[in-house]
Formats: C-alpha cells, sequence, structure tokens
C-alpha cells in the first residue's frame, strides 16, 4: 500500500468506498494464559485495508477539502431522524461517513433518494427520473425513481413491500396522482 499520508491530496470518494469490513487481532502483552489481545477494526477500500479511525479521518478531511460539510451535516441529520437502527454514536457516525463517501444522496436507487433530496436539494430531482407506481392489492400511489423500479422488478420479482397492505404485492407504473388544490394556491 502506498503511504496515505502522501496522497491524501489526491484521494477521491472512490478512492475512499468501503468494499467491506476488516478486522485483525494482536497481541498486546503477556505470555502463555496470560496474553492480552486487542483488535483492529478496519475497512477495505481501493486505497488498501485502513483502520477505521484512519478512514474516518480521510473521509472527514476530502468532505472538508470538497465543501461539502453541509451534505454531510443533513445526511446526518437525516439519518439521525430517519433509521430504524440503534448504533452507539461513534459508529453511527462512520455508518453516515460511509454513506456519504459512498455517493448515497445521488444514487437514484437509494430509498431514501427522493424524500431527502426533496428536502434537501430539490434541484437534483428536476435531473431523476420519477415516475409513479400503483399497488395492485390496495392501489395506494408509490413515488419511485426509475432505478427503484427496476430493482423492485429485477430483485423483488415485480413486488413492493406495501405499508398500507401489509404484504408484498406487485406494483405498475401508472400516472402520477391529480393536484387537489382549492384553487386558492
Amino acid at each position: 500500500m502506498e503511504n496515505i499520508e502522501n496522497i491524501h491530496r489526491e484521494l477521491t470518494f472512490a478512492d475512499l468506498r468501503i468494499h467491506y469490513y476488516t478486522g485483525q487481532s494482536y497481541l498486546i502483552s503477556g505470555e502463555g494464559r496470560n496474553k492480552v489481545f486487542g483488535y483492529r477494526h478496519g475497512v477495505m477500500t481501493d486505497i488498501g485495508d485502513l483502520p477505521e479511525d484512519e478512514w474516518a479521518r480521510l473521509a472527514r478531511q476530502l468532505i472538508e477539502r470538497r465543501g461539502e460539510q453541509e451534505l454531510y451535516q443533513q445526511l446526518l441529520t437525516w439519518e439521525k431522524d430517519h433509521s430504524h437502527w440503534k448504533r452507539r454514536e461513534l459508529r453511527f457516525e462512520l455508518d453516515v461517513l460511509s454513506m456519504h463517501i459512498a455517493r448515497l444522496p445521488d444514487d437514484p436507487a437509494w430509498c431514501d433518494f427522493i424524500p431527502f433530496n426533496r428536502k434537501y436539494r430539490p434541484d437534483v430531482l428536476c435531473h431523476a427520473e420519477i415516475l409513479w407506481a400503483k399497488c395492485t392489492g390496495c392501489g395506494k400511489l408509490y413515488e419511485l425513481t426509475k432505478k427503484q423500479l427496476e430493482n423492485i422488478r429485477n430483485r423483488n420479482d415485480g413486488k413492493l413491500y406495501c405499508q398500507k397492505c401489509g404484504d408484498w404485492t406487485p406494483v405498475h407504473p401508472c400516472d402520477p396522482p391529480e393536484e387537489r388544490g382549492d384553487g386558492n394556491g
């Protein structure tokens, strides 16, 4: 692996994208039955296996260098408000950094792509292929990106879990709902 200190100015988001998590136990001290071990948590990236704290430092530097602190804070807030996972604070921050480095807010396949960008970056939605799909069970309408619908068709046998029905039901593209205004808009 190259010297990270010498290449950190040239790093890209793709360089730091996490492929998988790594770990390794190591001997701290002792002999025989008195050995004391530690464990190193890491991540595998395009630039190699990095300790989590080193990866997080590089990720924060890259976000700052690219001027994306506001996007990172928005993603942090979004995850705090919408995540159902209970995580330790450090793990939570690492997960959000990973989402940012993976460019999740720009990925139309992300389940929160439409609501996140509608709230924080509406201009992104101007360039997205957004369509409507209808649950065949109850008729509930879902706003999806074209990529999300493709994923449903390719991975879930064309079925979406409908929160209204409480079941996996087929969805089909449909026309957007009519605006229901009272004319005072």
